[in-house]
């Protein structure tokens, strides 16, 4: 078993992660049920590499996500954060004796009422513990349920609020680590010096290691971490200290990183010089702690993610975390898939279900390439098209998807790309929503590039390596999941040439059972601005005496060596991607 172990940090990191987890509970659900649906098969995953098995304190067995969810207090809403699977801890009591002779604020949540979402998660589990009633009367109610459903699964676009509103999973009570004098809503959070040191107090560090040994140490043989984490503010110091930790104790083992951030984290432009200055020194420094650790970091964070072109058959509104984060955990999940695919021999994949399961440790350093490459962009469809059809033969289009990383460039021809590729329930051409086979998906991106060749100008540099894989099962729709698809969108996530439903609402788990999803990450030349900028902003605030970059990144930890350490990284990695498109120019020529 080559088991992995999830770290989400951070208030929009959790928001990814619900949906995340959401995707995977769905295909246990299926399974559970006794049947494989045709249209959604979920043979070939080995979802053991991200789940772990336990048993409660009266031997109920267990099957809860291997995870470690870090955020502040207050963030897990109406939900308790030890779960609800264990005993529950005693409620907290205010010690009587008084050492502290300052002054004292006390400050007082209200408590949250649980949504109705969860409140049916109750009623489910409730009536699943009692005898089932007569066949016949649970069919009659059948259809009332169904209204009732919609009703349910609509009110979360109004209630949502936290992470947990939508989260079906049972979690561990060692799963959810919230940060002691940490506020959600009452302590500042907004940038690096935030949360600078916060990991590094000994009772905080050792308690978040103690958790992250009892969930590695289950493992056979860990194939690594993958990491969700929320840049956009003082999570992200959080992060590099403890991802450093981690790298230390655990040595080679690979850390893949999603750095995530909501629209609304895009800082306003009429803000005031100092918060500028801030924010942008904020990135810079993010950027150079969190890439040098880990061993490939996936930014994600789009400006306006309703405008881009991945959202082109969705209806998403960027105020909603519930919304944006959702799109992201598709992509993730995709991403990350052929880490869970069972492995098969070589082949084209035309009499199994999947092609092209691998494992972090060969992944990461096939789009990484070298130490200073580390930072990749992901570009995804979502849905994804149906093959295209041409002379009676079929292909795939290789430009089908768009970008999720923020300042980036579509890569070029002649650009040289390190890429790991992921197709999950492909479509054959038209609008059935009829599945393509693997050998027919192989197939199809093999001849996408033969006509490349044919046509490209640089065909023979469209990449120095890459790896493909490819798995029958699509992206199983959640019942929570928002209502983000446009009406165009059918029952198995196939485009449609007309529109279906009605009223300005998208559409939601309820009407699309199922969804084809591509992704990739490459490590090209296209992610250079998106570097330079950073490095570059670093350089001008850090070394100008007429701003308050020196002073502010000595309140924040660094000292003249260290910050002259972040310059070099950011540096180094820009003189990285400069070196691949001046490789790419030289050989046009």
């Amino acid at each position: 078993m080559r088991e992995i172990l999830t770290l989400q940090i951070g208030g929009y990191a959790n928001f990814v992660g619900s949906h995340f987890w959401n995707f995977q509970d769905e295909i246990l659900g299926l399974r559970e049920a006794g049947f494989e649906d045709p249209m959604i098969p979920t043979h070939g995953l080995n979802m053991d590499v991200l789940y772990r098995q336990g048993e409660t304190r009266e031997r109920q067995a267990t099957y809860t996500p291997r995870l470690l969810s870090i955020d502040l207090r207050g963030s897990s809403g109406a939900v308790n954060p030890s779960g609800s699977l264990y005993e529950r801890p005693p409620p907290a009591v205010v010690s009587s004796i008084h050492t502290w002779q300052g002054p004292a604020a006390t400050f007082k949540a209200e408590r949250h009422e649980r949504n109705k979402f969860l409140q049916s998660l109750d009623d489910e589990e409730a009536q699943y513990r009692e005898q089932p009633g007569d066949a016949k009367a649970e069919e009659i109610v059948d259809v009332e349920v169904n209204e009732r459903q919609r009703y349910i699964y609509q009110s979360l676009e109004e209630e949502v609020q936290f992470s947990t509103d939508y989260l079906k999973a049972h979690l561990h009570p060692s799963s959810t680590y919230q940060i002691p004098g940490c506020w959600q809503g009452v302590t500042p959070f907004e940038d690096y010096g935030t949360g600078q040191g916060l990991f590094s107090s000994s009772a905080r560090s050792e308690e978040i290691r103690d958790r992250v040994r009892l969930f590695v140490e289950e493992c056979d043989t860990i194939q690594g971490f993958q990491c969700f984490v929320d840049d956009s503010g003082g999570f992200s110091a959080v992060a590099a200290d403890l991802l450093e930790d981690v790298g230390e104790e655990y040595g080679r083992t690979p850390i893949f990183l999603f750095t995530v951030r909501p629209p609304r984290k895009v800082y306003d432009t009429l803000a005031s010089k100092k918060k500028k200055i801030t924010h942008a020194l904020h990135d810079s420094v993010s950027l150079a702690r969190l890439s040098s650790i880990a061993h490939l970091t996936v930014p994600l964070g789009l400006s306006q993610v309703a405008a881009c072109s991945v959202a082109e058959h969705l209806a998403i509104l960027d105020e909603k975390d519930y919304h944006t984060s959702a799109l992201y955990a598709a992509a993730i999940n995709c991403i990350t898939l052929p880490f869970r695919m069972e492995a098969v021999g070589p082949s084209d994949g035309s009499q199994s279900s999947g092609l092209g399961g691998t494992d972090m440790g060969t992944a990461l350093p096939l789009v990484s390439c070298s130490d200073s490459r580390r930072v990749a962009m992901m570009q995804a469809s979502f849905p994804s098209p149906a093959l295209l059809e041409s002379k009676g033969e079929i292909f795939y289009n290789l430009h089908n998807t768009s970008s999720l990383t923020p300042s980036t460039e579509r890569p070029k021809l002649g650009d040289r790309v390190a890429k790991l590729l992921v197709l999950q329930g492909t479509q054959l051409p038209g609008t059935t929503g009829e599945r393509a086979t693997v050998g027919q998906v192989h197939k199809s991106v093999v001849k996408a590039h033969e006509i490349t060749a044919k046509t490209g100008r640089f065909s023979s540099r469209l990449a120095t390596s890459s790896h493909l894989a490819i798995s029958e099962c699509p992206l199983a729709v959640p019942l929570p999941f928002p209502f983000i698809f446009g009406n165009k969108i059918g029952r198995f996530g196939n485009i449609l040439s007309r529109t279906v439903g009605g009223g300005k609402q998208g559409r939601g788990g309820l009407d699309v059972s199922s969804v084809p999803v591509g992704a990739s990450v490459s490590s090209s030349e296209a992610v250079l601005p998106y570097i330079k900028r950073r490095a570059l902003d670093l350089q001008r605030f850090a070394l100008s005496r007429s701003t308050t970059g020196p002073s502010l990144l000595q309140d924040w930890g660094f000292d003249g060596e260290e910050s002259k350490d972040l310059r070099e990284r950011l540096t180094n990695m820009v003189a990285a991607y400069s070196e691949m498109v001046e490789s790419s120019s030289s050989d046009t020529d």
